[in-house]
């Protein structure tokens, strides 16, 4: 049997706390949970109401041989909805640096400023594709500093017409994540509350690669090896380059603290 891979996408309420295999195509995995209420249970479904609970939730994948992310959506006051998707359906590749990348941040940017400018205090354009010279995965990665991720949270439709995933905390506490594009991924937006810590280390490493060419080289060249490497498998690819990245996110802030 080829395992099958859990992914916390939980919203910010929900912990994972235990997960086992259980069965050829099953996965069986435990969340504690607080929120307004008990938790009632169903395949994929979870309603909150108003304590803390501990819930058992139950998602088969198609086939004992893929292997399959379960993801949490919050859709409406309270109510998460679970969904799979089959594993490594990313693709992954890396990029010479293009100069449309910019224009293609300024016009989304734009058109996140026309339906969602009340809940944006800021916009900042990060990730490889932010940075002058360096290859990247054709992405656009974008931050928007919002005064509330409750509000933001509200217009969950509204990222939907314009063409997003929302994915919850996606492990990291405090963020709101959203994706376009499907397999073929455009644009990625991670939203933090003013004064996030996470909003500072971003930018710091955007600015410490574009003014250190000699570490940003090492860094094109450890990503192109790792797109060759991984057959797709996202969590690999970033895996990879993980330690490389907190190295110099710290030497990032380190360096902006002095400048």
């Amino acid at each position: 049997m080829v395992g099958l891979v859990y992914r916390s996408q939980l919203a910010p309420v929900c912990d994972v706390r235990d997960k086992n295999i259980s069965g050829a195509n099953k996965m069986v995995f435990e969340t504690s949970c607080t929120a307004p209420s008990e938790v009632t249970k169903t395949v994929g479904e979870m309603h909150f109401n108003g304590k803390t609970s501990t819930a058992k939730l139950e998602m088969t994948s198609a086939s004992a041989e893929e292997s399959i992310n379960i993801k949490s959506t919050l859709v409406g006051n309270g109510k998460y909805i679970g969904a799979c998707d089959k594993g490594g359906a990313m693709i992954v590749e890396v990029v010479p640096y293009r100069l449309e990348w910019r224009k293609d941040f300024e016009i989304e940017k734009e058109v996140l400023i026309k339906y969602l400018g009340g809940h944006i205090s800021e916009i900042h354009h990060i990730g490889s594709t932010s940075v002058i010279g360096l290859a990247a995965k054709p992405i656009i990665d974008i931050i928007l500093e919002v005064p509330s991720l409750i509000k933001l949270d509200s217009e969950l439709n509204v990222f939907q017409v314009l063409g997003y995933e929302a994915m919850g905390e996606f492990g990291i506490r405090g963020r709101r994540y959203y994706r376009k594009g499907g397999g073929n991924r455009t644009h990625q937006i991670h939203a933090f509350e003013v004064g996030d810590a996470n909003i500072d280390r971003h930018i710091a490493f955007r600015d410490y690669l574009a003014a250190h060419p000699a570490v940003r080289l090492e860094y094109q060249d450890l990503k192109i090896q790792l797109a060759k490497e991984c057959e797709n498998d996202i969590d690999q690819y970033c895996t990879g380059k993980d330690s490389f990245v907190k190295h110099h996110e710290a030497k990032a802030l380190q360096w902006v603290a002095k400048v």
